[in-house]
């Protein structure tokens, strides 16, 4: 019971979290809420959009704080780029990159309300 609680507690407290940055709430499964975003008005999709690409990037770079050698860092920088599909030459939208992104900005978010 107690362990019920808590993980309620904690998907609200993303929810919260989430909605105070413009984003849907991430506690739930990630293709409904990439299906949420799909269906929204283009002008809102695309500010949603920016807005995760937009965090992304801080999380990359604040996560890369954490790496005391500068090629370890740099390692980390690439490879977090290249797997959430900011150095490719496709400027299309791409569900399967939301998805990696959102999963990646679900876990900062969880380790962020974790410390």
């Amino acid at each position: 019971m107690n362990c019920e609680k808590k993980s309620i507690d904690s998907s609200i407290i993303l929810d919260v979290f989430c909605l105070d940055k413009g984003l849907p709430p991430l506690s739930q499964n990630l293709n409904v809420v990439v299906n949420m975003i799909c269906q929204m008005p283009s002008l809102e999709r695309r500010k949603v959009n920016r807005k995760i690409r937009k965090l992304c990037k801080k999380v990359i770079v604040f996560e890369s704080k954490d790496f005391g050698c500068l090629a370890h860092k740099n390692r980390f920088k690439r490879s977090a780029n290249a797997s959430l599909g900011f150095k490719t030459k496709r400027d299309t939208f791409s569900r399967d990159i939301l998805l990696r992104r959102l999963s990646f900005l679900r876990r900062a978010f969880a380790r962020e309300q974790s410390k």
